[in-house]
């Protein structure tokens, strides 16, 4: 039973590296400045102050920048400015499409090069090649490595998957079916991912929490705690999935869509959350059956 204490990206990152709730560390929207969050104490400084190498890595910042003023020593991916939003997707060329993902394009592709946004350039397996190559210039000092991974995101295509059948989204089985077929294709990414952290002998002795920021509603029955029958107001009972995403609400009775949209969604606030300590000292698997949040894991790690 875990959950996110905000279903927005920036803070529930700024949650789980601090321990704290958005009403303590300042973060309560996606893309604010660094310097108005008080993250003085985060995991990536604790553990750089005990001698560790800090290392950020995410194949999309377009909603949340997390950077030296967190603490960490390198970063892996796209550019942190507007650049990466206004120029990602303006490079669609036969020639431009073949080097963005070569070390070639990172040169001469910057804002597409390894972006998540980019979804008509954006390969899985460039990212962690590009997060391989950084491991192997790591110093021999021990690794706080933190990863944040953004194939399941909105609207849940990259390049391999872009002739699907169900997109572009037209009905709300479409929106499932996408979120299914990029979720399969997040799973080859984090085996990929493990294979280059084994290969680095990563994997000897370390912590390791496998997790997600917030959860993610589809426009299912039950997406929101509320029965219709039981509202009061207006219903939007007629409202075609295209409606629905114009709408600020993005809501129907009982349905939802997306994150950080209604407080009255579990699934937008339920999150996955699992720890395994890989090495001699391994824990025996099992399950927590009391409530947690993101907020429980620096502290866990710390002790």
């Amino acid at each position: 039973d875990a959950m996110t204490p905000i279903a927005r990206t920036f803070p529930a990152w700024m949650s789980i590296l601090s321990g704290h709730y958005p009403f303590n560390h300042g973060a309560r929207e996606d893309l604010m400045n660094p310097k108005d969050v008080n993250i003085d104490h985060s995991l990536a400084w604790r553990f750089k102050q005990h001698g560790y190498e800090t290392l950020f890595a995410t194949d999309d910042s377009r909603f949340s920048h997390v950077d030296q003023h967190h603490g960490f020593d390198k970063l892996v991916g796209p550019s942190m400015d507007i650049s990466n939003t206004l120029l990602a997707n303006l490079t669609d060329m036969p020639m431009n499409n073949f080097l963005i993902n070569t070390r070639l394009g990172q040169w001469f592709f910057p804002y597409s090069y390894i972006n998540r946004e980019s979804l008509i350039n954006y390969r899985p397996k460039s990212f962690t090649a590009a997060l391989d190559r950084a491991l192997s210039k790591r110093t021999k000092k021990p690794l706080f490595l933190s990863i944040h991974l953004c194939l399941i995101h909105w609207p849940f295509i990259h390049a391999q998957h872009r002739k699907h059948p169900n997109y572009p989204i037209k009905q709300p089985a479409d929106l499932l079916a996408l979120y299914q077929t990029s979720l399969q294709a997040l799973d080859l990414q984090l085996g990929d991912l493990f294979v280059k952290l084994k290969k680095h002998r990563l994997l000897d002795n370390t912590l390791v929490v496998l997790m997600s920021d917030h959860g993610e509603s589809l426009y299912l029955p039950g997406d929101r705690a509320l029965q219709p029958a039981k509202q009061r107001g207006k219903q939007q009972a007629d409202a075609t999935i295209k409606q629905v995403i114009k709408l600020n609400s993005q809501t129907d009775g009982e349905k939802t869509m997306g994150h950080g949209t209604d407080v009255m969604s579990p699934s937008q606030y339920h999150n996955v959350l699992a720890f395994q300590r890989l090495g001699k000292q391994s824990f025996s698997p099992k399950r927590v059956s009391h409530p947690v949040s993101l907020v429980d894991i620096a502290p866990t790690i710390t002790e």
